[in-house]
């Protein structure tokens, strides 16, 4: 993508991509409800997986008796680093040429077009990785020369089957 301060600078395209990705309609990406953007100002992330969960109910007792014995829910800390996302649009030879003709406006509009139109492909891979983390409690990626797992640590019991599967429902039934 042709970048040239005479028509934009990169921190003002930023701010323009940055402001309309946060004012999409709010059903397009729904997922973030769930798993919300959480801006850092590091390639690492970290989280702490375990923990309380569901509150252990405690059991009655008869009178001298002994009373059950809790215990403390085991965390781990799990760290990483984020790996790059992003998209990018090909300016070739004629575009640049065709552009000089009008060399200000129609350059400037068409960079913030590109800006958003790339900024909302990163939003939607974004809310694919957050569909496979609910649905499998992990992310798998395996793209671009990146190989990772992240597991989250849900236990297989809260994974949940349909009874009948959408494609054997008969259409007529529908």
């Amino acid at each position: 993508m042709l970048l040239n301060a005479d028509y934009i600078l990169p921190a003002e395209l930023t701010g323009y991509v940055r402001e309309g990705v946060a004012n999409q309609p709010i059903n397009r990406f729904a997922l973030a409800q769930w798993l919300p953007n959480r801006n850092i100002d590091d390639l690492e992330y970290r989280y702490t997986k375990g923990g309380e969960g569901l509150i252990e109910a405690a059991q009655f007792r008869a009178y001298d008796a002994e009373s059950g014995i809790g215990g403390r829910p085991g965390i781990m800390r799990v760290t990483g680093e984020l790996p790059p996302i992003s998209r990018k649009i090909r300016l070739g030879e004629y575009d640049r040429l065709r552009q000089r003709q009008d060399p200000n406006a129609t350059i400037r509009l068409g960079l913030m077009d590109d800006g958003m139109r790339m900024a909302r492909a990163i939003s939607a891979r974004a809310e694919m990785a957050r569909g496979e983390a609910l649905w499998r409690g992990a992310l798998h990626l395996n793209e671009n020369g990146i190989v990772a797992t992240v597991d989250f640590g849900r236990d297989s019991g809260n994974t949940v089957t349909a009874g009948t599967a959408w494609s054997s429902v008969d259409a007529a039934c529908v």
